[in-house]
């Protein structure tokens, strides 16, 4: 999930982000509820850190979040990172913690299947 926050700022970037986010979570150790992060991930990416960290910290990003929650939990997503499927408006969960490509790819293949019959 990007942040809504960093979303807001540049929306066309937002796998970009999505990517610097995770890099700053999973290798560098920042935490994804500090706006320190989203902060430094903006400064990278030429962003008004600025803006970002205000709209981090808005009632808005938090609902915002609620909301991606709620959606997310529909198709099964209990942790994160879980990867996302989007065709339209059905989303397919083609992986839930460890699958090799071969089983993603079934599963993604299994979903075209199942929307063309």
């Amino acid at each position: 999930m990007v942040s809504a926050a960093l979303r807001q700022s540049a929306p066309s970037r937002a796998v970009e982000l999505a990517q610097a986010l995770q890099h700053a979570f999973c290798v560098d150790g920042h935490g994804l509820s500090a706006a320190a992060t989203y902060r430094q991930v903006a400064e990278a990416a030429g962003l008004d850190a600025d803006v970002v960290a205000a709209a981090f910290r808005a009632p808005q990003a938090q609902e915002a979040a609620a909301a991606y929650f709620r959606r997310t939990a529909g198709p099964g997503v209990t942790a994160f990172p879980t990867p996302l499927a989007v065709d339209g408006s059905r989303t397919v969960t083609p992986a839930r913690g460890n699958a090799t490509t071969d089983e993603v790819d079934h599963r993604l293949a299994a979903a075209r299947t199942a929307r063309t019959s």
